[in-house]
């Protein structure tokens, strides 16, 4: 008497399939994972959703800056401090009663550095900043003066000095 020959196993190769797929999605989600919580260099737009729904009123927002011809001139970066002046269309000075900055490294762009500046003399604005590393960095300038309100934004190459 001979013994019948073993069935083949119907589950063998799916169960190999589903395996390494499996093993693969583990592997990009913790690459994924990985990447994101090590580099500050991969960035979201903060709030970005909410940005997008009111485009318009920052187009606006640009319209209405032009339209006040004010000018943001980054006077100084150095000794961990950001002095700026900010003038009108004529080259006057302009006292706004409120100037804030948000800034970052293009290098390290979650790593934002928000400041609020005060008023040094007429036109002229400063505050502690950690502006420290060499680089392009991106500077959005927001200021306001009366029912009248300025943003532009500034990319700007910043030479740290060196330490010893």
């Amino acid at each position: 008497m001979t013994t019948p020959a073993p069935k083949p196993r119907k589950w063998t190769w799916p169960a190999v399939i589903f395996t390494m797929l499996g093993c693969n999605m583990c592997i990009v989600a913790v690459t994924v994972y990985a990447a994101h919580r090590q580099s500050s260099s991969m960035a979201i737009e903060p709030d970005y959703d909410r940005k997008a729904l009111h485009w318009e009123d920052a187009a606006r927002q640009i319209r209405a800056s032009a339209a006040l011809g004010w000018k943001v001139n980054i006077d100084s970066t150095k000794g961990h401090r950001l002095e700026i002046s900010i003038t009108d269309s004529h080259g006057l000075p302009v006292e706004a009663s409120i100037v804030k900055v948000e800034a970052f490294h293009h290098a390290h762009a979650r790593d934002r550095v928000l400041v609020t500046l005060s008023s040094t003399s007429p036109g002229h604005y400063s505050a502690p900043a950690a502006i420290d590393e060499s680089g392009l960095w991106e500077f959005q300038f927001f200021a306001a003066r009366g029912v009248d309100t300025f943003t532009q934004s500034l990319t700007r190459a910043v030479y740290s000095e060196p330490t010893r």
